[in-house]
C-alpha cells in the first residue's frame, strides 16, 4: 500500500481517525482499493519513521536559547497566589464523583468512507461527525487533566533546594504527562471559539496542594487553546498555548502540539522552566490493529541557570514490541550529564545517577534503550496510577471522572462559556448520542454564522481572557481580558513571547476577580451555545 499525504488537518487530532478506522467494517481489500484509488494534489514521500530501516524519529524542535537575566528578573514577578475563591465545593467537604453517568458505550460499527468520501483533500475537521467519536470532554479539558493529574510532581520539584534535583522532577512531570492519552480510542470535543474551562480544587491523586486552573479557545482556525494555572500558595504555576496541527498518511496520522509552555516553581529557589511536546503518531489507520505513540526530541530548560534536560521519545518500528520507551539526560550548565531517566511513559520510569563527567548522548543504541529495572544501577522514581474504574468510563484516570462534572457551590459562579454548559458534550456523557450528534451540528452551524457576521462587519474576534504578545499564533498570556487595548509591552523568550507587563486601558479584570462578582455581563461574553438546552 502506498502512503501518501491526503490531508493536511488544522485541527485536533489523531483521534477523529483513529476512532473511523478502528470502527470501519471494510475488509483489508476493499481498504487497500479505496486508498489506491485516492486522488491527492501533492504526493509526498512517507515520514522517516514509515520508511523501511528507519529506527528512531529526531524531530524538528528549534533548540532552546537561554533568555537574559533581566527578563528572566521581570518575569518573576508577573504572578501571584490566591485566597479563599467562591464556589469551592471542595473545601465544604465535597468529593468529586468517581463514574460517570453513562460508562463507555459498546463500538458503534460503521462504514467510514460513507462519511469521508467527499472530504478526501479537503479539510475534515469541517464535517460533522456523530458523536459516538467523542468522548465526553473538550480538549480545554483534557489539557487540564495533562497539566494536573500528576501536579505532585512539580510539587515535589518546588520543595528541592538543588537546581538539578528540581530540573530532574520537573522531567518526570513533563514524561508523565502523556499517560493521558493512554487507552484513548475517541475523541475530545473541538472547543468553540471562545468556549472556557475552570478547575477548582486538589491536583492529581498525591497532590497536597489546590489549584485553580483556567483555559479559553482563543482561535478557531488555527485552533489554538490558551491556559493558566496556579497552586494555591503560589509556589506553582504552569501557563502557556497549544496549537494542534496534523497530517494524515495513507497508514499513520501525525499531531504536531506547537506553542511554548511554562512553569515557575518557586519554595527555596524562584526558577522558570520552559518545554515543547513531543508528537503524537497513531500506526494502522486503515487496516490492522490501532496504536499509538509519541516521538521526538522535546527540549526543556531552567532558563535562570541554562541547565536542560535532552528528552527522546522513541518511535517502536515495525518489528520493535517494546512501545512508549523514553529516555533523558539531565545536563548542567557546567555541559556535563548528572541523571539519567529510563523506561515508559505508560508504565514506569526509572533514574541513573550518573558519575563522573560525562557528555549527554555518547551512549550506544543498545546500550541506551536497555530494559532496566529496580536494581543497584536504576531506581523506579515513578509509576503511572492504577485507575480501577478506567474501562466503565472511557478509560478516564480516577482524576478526570470529575472534570466535566457541575459541583453544587460551583454552579453558581460558573461563566455561560464553560464547557460544562455545552450541551452536545453533556448529552453524550448521559449517553445519547441521537441528541448529542444533533446538538453538535447546530453549535457548528451557529460557529459558522457568526464568523460569517463578524466577515461581513468586517470585524476580528478578540478573546476575553487571554492577550496576544507577538506574531504568530503562540504567545498567548492569561492577564484577564480588557476591552481595549492602548499599547502593551512583550519580549521574545524561547522563541516564543512571555507578556511582562504593558498600558492597557478598558473594562479590566482577571478571570477569576470578575468570577468573583458574577459580573460575566460586563465582559460581553460571547453567546455560543443554544438557548434551549
Amino acid at each position: 500500500m502506498n502512503s501518501r499525504h491526503v490531508s493536511s488537518l488544522t485541527y485536533t487530532d489523531w483521534h477523529y481517525l483513529l476512532c473511523l478506522f478502528s470502527l470501519s467494517e471494510m475488509s483489508a481489500e476493499e481498504a487497500e482499493a479505496q486508498i489506491s484509488g485516492l486522488s491527492v494534489e501533492d504526493e509526498q514521500p512517507p515520514p522517516e519513521y514509515l520508511q523501511e530501516g528507519e529506527e528512531e524519529i529526531h524531530g524538528d524542535a528549534e533548540e532552546i536559547e537561554k533568555p537574559s537575566d533581566e527578563v528572566i528578573s521581570k518575569a518573576l514577578s508577573v504572578k501571584e497566589a490566591f485566597g479563599e475563591t467562591p464556589g469551592d465545593d471542595e473545601s465544604e467537604g465535597f468529593a468529586p464523583r468517581t463514574m460517570l453517568p453513562c460508562g463507555t458505550p459498546p463500538p458503534r460499527k460503521l462504514n467510514i468512507w460513507t462519511l469521508l468520501k467527499d472530504a478526501i483533500g479537503k479539510d475534515i475537521t469541517r464535517i460533522t461527525l456523530p458523536c459516538s467519536f467523542n468522548e465526553p470532554l473538550s480538549f480545554l479539558q483534557h489539557c487540564c487533566e495533562e497539566t494536573l493529574e500528576y501536579i505532585d510532581l512539580l510539587e515535589r520539584a518546588a520543595d528541592k533546594e538543588d537546581s538539578m534535583e528540581r530540573l530532574l522532577h520537573f522531567t518526570l512531570w513533563a514524561i508523565a504527562g502523556y499517560t493521558s492519552s493512554l487507552d484513548r480510542l475517541t475523541k475530545p470535543f473541538n472547543p468553540l471559539l471562545g468556549e472556557t474551562y475552570e478547575y477548582l480544587g486538589k491536583g492529581g491523586a498525591d497532590s497536597n496542594k489546590k489549584y485553580r486552573y483556567f483555559a479559553e479557545q482563543v482561535s478557531h482556525h488555527p485552533p489554538t487553546s490558551a491556559f493558566f494555572a496556579s497552586s494555591q500558595d503560589g509556589q506553582v504555576e504552569y501557563w502557556g498555548d497549544i496549537t494542534l496541527k496534523n497530517k494524515f498518511w495513507g497508514k499513520s496520522v501525525e499531531v504536531y502540539p506547537r506553542g511554548y509552555c511554562y512553569a515557575r516553581l518557586k519554595g527555596p529557589r524562584d526558577d522558570i522552566f520552559s518545554l515543547t511536546k513531543g508528537t503524537a503518531v497513531v500506526h494502522n489507520v486503515i487496516v490492522g490493529k490501532m496504536w499509538m505513540e509519541y516521538v521526538g526530541k522535546p527540549e526543556i530548560l531552567n532558563t535562570k541557570t541554562g541547565e536542560k534536560a535532552l528528552l527522546e521519545l522513541k518511535n517502536a518500528g515495525w518489528m520493535d514490541k517494546r512501545r512508549h520507551l523514553i529516555f533523558a539526560e539531565i545536563v548542567g550548565a557546567d555541559g556535563f550529564v548528572k541523571y539519567r531517566l529510563r523506561g515508559k511513559w505508560s508504565e514506569s520510569v526509572y533514574l541513573e545517577v550518573v558519575e563522573g563527567e560525562v557528555l549527554p548522548d555518547k551512549l550506544g543504541k543498545k546500550e541506551k534503550w536497555e530494559d532496566v529495572e529496580d536494581n543497584g544501577k536504576y531506581q523506579k522514581l515513578w509509576s503511572r496510577h492504577s485507575d480501577s474504574c478506567a474501562k466503565d468510563n472511557y478509560n478516564y484516570p480516577d482524576f478526570t471522572i470529575g472534570l466535566n462534572e457541575i459541583r453544587p457551590k460551583q454552579k453558581e459562579f460558573l461563566p455561560p462559556t464553560d464547557c460544562r454548559y455545552r450541551p452536545d458534550q453533556r448529552k453524550l456523557e448521559d449517553g445519547d448520542f441521537k441528541a448529542a450528534t444533533k446538538l453538535k451540528l447546530a453549535l457548528e452551524e451557529k460557529q459558522r454564522a457568526a464568523k460569517k457576521r463578524r466577515e461581513k462587519a468586517k470585524e476580528q474576534y478578540v478573546p476575553r481572557w487571554f492577550t496576544k504578545a507577538g506574531q504568530g499564533d503562540s504567545g498567548w498570556i492569561y492577564e484577564g481580558k480588557l476591552q481595549q487595548r492602548s499599547a502593551h509591552i512583550g519580549v521574545q523568550i524561547l522563541h516564543a513571547p512571555l507578556f511582562l507587563g504593558g498600558i492597557l486601558s478598558g473594562i479590566a479584570g482577571k478571570y477569576w476577580d470578575v468570577r468573583e462578582k458574577k459580573e460575566w455581563a460586563k465582559m460581553e461574553l460571547p453567546d455560543i451555545y443554544l438557548e434551549e438546552q
